[in-house]
This record gives structure tokens, C-alpha cells and sequence, in this order.
């Protein structure tokens, strides 16, 4: 008996082991190949920062240009308006969910949480698409709705669940004798979540920022709807803008394999690799 209990005990550690290497090399075999289609010469890599600040995207110019500084700064743009939106919200979702509502509200509250994460991105981007733009066209009497405005919108709904999920188990994580410490002194409610709690749920806090944050770098499909892929600059969160996600996903296939095109966009896709893989 005591042989079987160790057989099994050794068929799944080797089991388990192989699925980790398994995962592994996936992800191994994943960034080198990104890393070798960017790069094919180590000219290519050379001339990685002309390409990350150049304004002109132009495949089709003679010779053509492929500058990708648009893209970064609709990025950065998009990911500012979501994480500013997101985050303040997603906090006070978690605080009004573990300290101040009944916890059958509680329960539904994180449910509902739950079925927004799980809404695929293309009904989010439908949803902004039918709703968002036209009330964004009007209100500020814009030709287009299509605009990085409304894409940080519905970026912001998207990754708000994880920051709100996240935080919320920070907060759970708090001891209930800290709370009775802080109340026992006589001091509001409010100011021992302000001065306690919050602050020892900070690193979980931030740790759903980030997350939020890489959600946010990577999401593709619902920008893409709504951003109203611009190969221009974009000056103001009004103007329409091609997020870096979008600018892959919309040119990938155009571009032929071993192409100049084709090395930049893996190239852009290496850069946002390595940017998430460091936030993380």
C-alpha cells in the first residue's frame, strides 16, 4: 500500500513536471520566435529606435516608411484614460463591497463584477461602438465618434473588474482585529479605512494596477472599433488614433513573410512584449 501511495505520489510530480515544461518551452518557443521575426540581422535591431520614434507609417512609398510613434502614443493615451477611469472605481467598488454593503449586496455586487470580466471584447466594443460614439459625435460636435476618448472609456469598463476583484481580496486580507484596534480608539469608521486599511492593502492595490495596466497594453479588438485607426500623431484625446495592437492586427496581413513590413510590425509586437513581461 505504502509503495502505491509513493508510485502515485511519482507519477504525478513527473506528470505535473511535464505540463510546467510544456507551458515553458511554449512560452520560450513564443518569444523567440517574435524575437527572430523582428530581427532576422542585427542591422534590424540597429534601427529598432528609428523605427519606435518615427512619425510616417508608409508601406507603400517609395522608399517606405515604417514609424510606429503614432501608435505608442495612442497607445499611452488609451492606457492613461482607462487606468484613470479604472482605478479610482475599482476601489471604491472594493471598499463599498467588503466594508459598507450587506453581504447579500456584496455577493451580487462581485458577481456582477465577475460577468463583466467575462463579456467577450467584441461585445464591448459593439456596445461603445453603438452607444459611446454617437453621444461622444454630439456632445462634442465632432464629425466622427471614432476617437481615443471613447476607446479609453470602454478599455476603462474592460479591465475595471480586475482592478475592483483584485483590490477587494486586499482589503479582505486585512485582519478583523486591526479594524477592532483602530475602532476601539474611539475614530471614525471611515478614517480607520483611510489610515489603516488602505494602506496595508496597498501592495494588492497596486499589484490590480498593473494588472489592469497590462490587460490594458495588450487589448486589441475593442480599440480597434472605436479608435478610428489614424496613422497620424494624435494631439488630443479627441482625435482618432491606431493603438499599437491595432496597428499589428490591422497590417499583419498585408504584409508579406521576411518583408521590411512585416519585420516591423513583429518588431513593435517585440517592444510590447518586453514592456508587459517587465510589468509584470
Amino acid at each position: 500500500m505504502l509503495w502505491n501511495k509513493n508510485k502515485n505520489d511519482v507519477v504525478f510530480a513527473l506528470l505535473s513536471g511535464l505540463v510546467l515544461l510544456l507551458v515553458s518551452g511554449t512560452s520560450l518557443f513564443l518569444i523567440f520566435f517574435i524575437v527572430q521575426s523582428s530581427f532576422p540581422e542585427l542591422s534590424d535591431f540597429i534601427n529598432l529606435w528609428p523605427r519606435l520614434t518615427g512619425e510616417s507609417w508608409s508601406p507603400l512609398t517609395n522608399p517606405p516608411t515604417f514609424g510606429i510613434m503614432h501608435a505608442w502614443v495612442s497607445t499611452l493615451i488609451i492606457t492613461t484614460i482607462s487606468l484613470t477611469l479604472a482605478v479610482p472605481l475599482g476601489i471604491l467598488v472594493a471598499v463599498f463591497t467588503v466594508e459598507y454593503a450587506p453581504r447579500r449586496l456584496s455577493l451580487i455586487a462581485i458577481q456582477c463584477t465577475e460577468i463583466l470580466a467575462g463579456i467577450p471584447a467584441v461585445v464591448y466594443g459593439f456596445v461603445g461602438f453603438v452607444t459611446l460614439l454617437p453621444a461622444i459625435e454630439t456632445l462634442f460636435d465632432l464629425p466622427a465618434g471614432e476617437t481615443l476618448l471613447a476607446a479609453g472609456i470602454i478599455l476603462a469598463v474592460m479591465i475595471l473588474p480586475y482592478i475592483a476583484a483584485i483590490a477587494s481580496s486586499s482589503l479582505n486580507s486585512v485582519s478583523i482585529e486591526t479594524r477592532i484596534a483602530g475602532l476601539a480608539n474611539g475614530v471614525p469608521k471611515f478614517y480607520v479605512l483611510r489610515k489603516v486599511v488602505l494602506k496595508q492593502s496597498l501592495t494588492g492595490i497596486f499589484a490590480g494596477t498593473t494588472l489592469g495596466l497590462a490587460k490594458a497594453l495588450g487589448e486589441t479588438l475593442a480599440v480597434m472599433m472605436l479608435a478610428g485607426n489614424a496613422v497620424a500623431v494624435p494631439k488630443s484625446v479627441l482625435d482618432r488614433g491606431q493603438p499599437l495592437t491595432s496597428l499589428i492586427a490591422t497590417e499583419l496581413g498585408e504584409a508579406g513573410v521576411g518583408s521590411p513590413m512585416y519585420e516591423a510590425l513583429f518588431s513593435a509586437g517585440a517592444t510590447l512584449m518586453v514592456l508587459v513581461i517587465s510589468i509584470n
